[in-house]
């Protein structure tokens, strides 16, 4: 498959006072069309600062990108000027945003918002705009879609303004969509089916899809490959499968251990609850060495002894950890 995005040893400072601090530390990773690539981690790990960084949203004072590149084919997105950089986001890169009612204008009727991207981006007329705007918000199920378009945000609920954020982003039948917890205000059906249409809105367009979020079984309902970040960093990158049956960094068995499962026919005890102890470090309080070793019951010494290295594994997967090759994860998930 063709590569759409590629993340290149990207590192984003924000500033907290007078200091310019790590909040993403060279980061690497690259999409391709047709598939769903999960990036994942607790919140504070660096997810959306990275996709803020591709979309060129980080706010300019407070936020840089200190040195990296971000392709998009072949033009690096972080060298392009301002006014280039907006005509391919929305385009050729689109979004949907957490919080869909927060991320509607209430002012607007959802008809404008909509036609408002297709006539910047497709120059089409007014009356063309509206007819586009009703046929993609057909396509994503909001029922009586033409008349909708008059109504006001307020007027659907949060199922339905993530179909129309969704539709948002379709309109340009983009390249590649980033998806930042597109499932968090809502309830477990409507979650179901928001996953569903983003999945099969994504085969249809032949788009590649990176979905945000710190759910590992929304992970195991869409997605291809997972990258999993932690205090800035990827920790463990693999295919869907590999990192389900035998993940090979002790941060990612832990958010797999902390998922919540269906009691299996031969159980008689009900399943315990798995956490993570402590919380995601700051930034500027980082660890020595492995930035997970005060949370992870697998830590020694050794383990803080220098920076640690994300390392190629002899089965493909990407991880980073001094531990790797001794550590059985699925034997200790099999246990929990």
């Amino acid at each position: 498959m063709t590569e759409v995005l590629r993340v290149d040893r990207l590192h984003v400072d924000a500033r907290v006072g007078q200091k310019w601090l790590p909040v993403v530390t060279d980061v690497s990773f690259a999409v391709r069309a047709g598939e769903i690539m999960g990036l994942v981690g607790e919140s504070g790990s660096g997810k959306t600062v990275t996709c803020l960084s591709v979309l060129g949203l980080l706010p300019r004072t407070d936020v840089r990108v200190r040195t990296g590149a971000i392709w998009f084919h072949d033009r690096d997105l972080t060298a392009i000027s301002r006014r280039d950089l907006e005509d391919t986001r929305g385009r050729s890169i689109a979004m949907i945003p957490q919080e869909p009612s927060a991320s509607l204008n209430p002012a607007f009727t959802v008809g404008d918002q909509m036609t408002e991207i297709l006539r910047r981006h497709e120059k089409l007329g007014r009356a063309e705009a509206r007819r586009r705007a009703a046929g993609l918000l057909d396509e994503v199920g909001i029922p009586a879609a033409a008349s909708r378009l008059d109504d006001y945000p307020h007027h659907f609920s949060g199922g339905m303004c993530q179909r129309v954020l969704i539709a948002m982003a379709l309109a340009c039948n983009p390249e590649i969509i980033i998806a930042d917890e597109p499932t968090t205000a809502l309830d477990v059906t409507v979650q179901a089916q928001i996953l569903r249409l983003i999945r099969e809105k994504a085969a249809q367009h032949n788009a590649a899809v990176l979905l945000v979020t710190h759910d590992m079984g929304v992970v195991a309902e869409v997605c291809d490959r997972v990258v999993v970040m932690y205090a800035g960093q990827i920790v463990e990158s693999a295919d869907i499968i590999p990192i389900f049956h035998r993940p090979r960094h002790p941060y990612t068995e832990r958010l797999l251990a902390a998922t919540p499962r269906m009691m299996q026919p031969d159980e008689t005890d009900l399943p315990g609850f798995a956490y993570i102890p402590g919380s995601m470090p700051r930034p500027g309080t980082y660890a020595t060495g492995c930035r997970f070793g005060p949370r992870c019951a697998f830590h020694e010494e050794r383990c803080d002894a220098a920076e640690v290295p994300l390392r190629t594994l002899p089965e493909g997967n990407l991880a980073r950890c001094v531990r790797t090759d001794e550590l059985d994860l699925a034997e200790t998930r099999s246990r929990a």
